[in-house]
């Protein structure tokens, strides 16, 4: 963090000494002192982010910062509400949105239409990440109602010298899960576990309920159909994406966490040695766009680095047989967007065009890639020649809960994520089949269903739906967002 401070002061300084404190062209302006109330994580990140080089071309406009913090930090047992009553509470004029609460406040008339604005300061968004911008445009019925400032997304990383050393052909973009795992099969298997050769690495735990989770999002399954509720698992298409994923979790060329060394000194080096395809023990790995920075990393060591990869490339993230174009795997880091009501929505507006500048955009993607992906793709390169394009040549696809007033409560989707959780670990150890976790599933889901509806109704919920096996009290349940939460905010791991 204070690498990332250090450079953006420096950045600062250059701006105000050298650009005449102007981006893209535009002349400082003298207007009535105006306060913004702005909602984002913390004051201090969005002073660090976006704040301080914004008030040198703006001295006129302050901040009033609304901290999201109380609600991200594990404190409010449903978030999405909290940050909803938050908004309708404090009625900023600016806000940092996710998608989902872009849907949302867009369907409830919220938000205002930037569009004109965009045509004012004549910005084309032709030359943004152009399947982010259509499917926004489209979620507002062919407005636009927020402005991403980054982005970032999956895509296969690929060790080139381990595919060179055993004549294998690189990957390619939109190959499927079926493709990749029969490349992932033709490296060699023999070797100890700690130290022998991997075809692929993907996801953290290596568990089947993460693994199916990313091959169901690249088909379009979903579990839940909340218009008509329905729980949707128990057919043909979910059962081979299961399959395919049971496949890749008990194949020889699968890389699972705990086949990992013993912890070593913990130099900056010994950390990038932890991870087995920085290390040369696995040829390909399904990550985000933050392993640049490792990469990056990596490249600086030189000659100290013999057992450090050296040479990579990345295509794109795995597709399903029957969306070969489109994927889950896309991340928006930061969606800004006005309230209706604000009465400061031309000042809203210059915070905004000031993320939206491709000058702001070439000084931010001077700082790498540790905040996301450039929102030009012009500025999504390196010099080494290395397939960006991986990030953003897929349509990005947003798994839409529905109109507000049909959506199911968080609750629902995070116990239905723990019965999948329980039901597909029985088919990692064997004890059942695909298809009987699935039948099961199905009932579950169902049940928690009818519990849903009967609290909602304020009815006592029938005995079937409070029979629903859950995990045992005590277990340890990790951050688990609502069904189709890849375009999210937060990049994660």
């Amino acid at each position: 963090m204070k690498y990332w401070f250090g450079k953006l002061s420096l950045l600062l300084v250059t701006c105000v000494m050298f650009a005449g404190c102007s981006l893209g062209g535009k002349e400082q302006e003298t207007n009535d002192p105006v306060t913004l109330k702005v909602v984002y994580y913390s004051e201090e990140e969005f002073y660090r982010n976006y704040g301080m080089l914004f008030s040198t071309l703006y001295p006129e406009i302050e901040f009033e910062v609304v901290s999201l913090q109380r609600i991200y930090n594990g404190n409010e047992a449903d978030p999405v509400k909290a940050k909803q009553e938050l908004i309708e509470k404090e009625k900023p004029d600016l806000l940092l949105i996710d998608l989902y609460d872009l849907e949302t406040l867009t369907e409830k008339g919220e938000l205002l239409s930037l569009d004109t604005y965009i045509a004012q300061d004549k910005i084309n968004t032709d030359e943004m990440v152009p399947g982010i911008i259509d499917m926004m445009k489209e979620m507002g019925e062919g407005q636009l109602y927020g402005m991403p400032s980054s982005f970032s997304g999956r895509v296969l990383y690929y060790n080139k010298g381990l595919f060179d050393a055993h004549n294998i052909p690189y990957p390619t973009d939109q190959m499927t899960w079926s493709e990749v795992i029969q490349l992932a099969e033709r490296f060699p298997a023999d070797g100890e576990p700690m130290d022998r050769i991997y075809g692929i690495k993907l996801g953290y735990s290596g568990q089947l309920n993460e693994i199916s989770d990313m091959i169901e999002g690249s088909e379009g399954l979903k579990y839940v159909n909340e218009a008509t509720r329905q729980i949707t698992v128990n057919t043909p298409a979910w059962q081979e994406a299961v399959e395919l994923a049971k496949k890749l979790t008990s194949s020889e060329a699968f890389y699972h966490q705990d086949q990992q060394r013993e912890p070593m000194s913990m130099t900056y080096q010994s950390y990038l040695k932890q991870n087995p395809f920085l290390s040369n023990r696995v040829a390909m790995l399904i990550d985000q766009s933050h392993l640049l920075r490792e990469l990056e990393e990596v490249s600086k060591l030189g000659g100290d680095s013999d057992d450090l990869i050296k040479d990579w490339n990345m295509v794109t993230v795995p597709v399903g047989e029957q969306n070969r174009d489109s994927t889950t795997g896309v991340f928006l880091s930061e969606i800004f967007a006005i309230m209706k009501d604000s009465t400061n929505a031309e000042a809203a507006w210059k915070l905004i065009s000031f993320v939206a500048d491709e000058e702001h955009t070439r000084l931010k993607s001077k700082l790498g890639y540790t905040r996301g992906l450039p929102i030009h793709t012009k500025y999504i390169r390196d010099d080494a020649g290395h397939h960006f394009e991986a990030f953003y040549k897929l349509k990005p696809s947003f798994n839409r809960k529905g109109a507000v007033e049909n959506r199911l409560p968080d609750s629902f989707h995070n116990e239905f994520y723990w019965a999948k959780q329980e039901e597909f670990q029985a088919v990692q150890d064997g004890s059942k089949s695909v298809e009987e976790a699935l039948s099961a599933l199905q009932a579950k889901g169902e049940a928690l269903l009818a519990k849903t509806e009967a609290s909602a109704d304020g009815s006592k919920p029938t005995e079937q739906a409070t029979e629903t096996d859950m995990p045992a009290e005590g277990s340890t349940q990790p951050d688990t967002p609502a069904e189709g939460t890849d375009l999210a905010t937060d990049e994660g791991a």
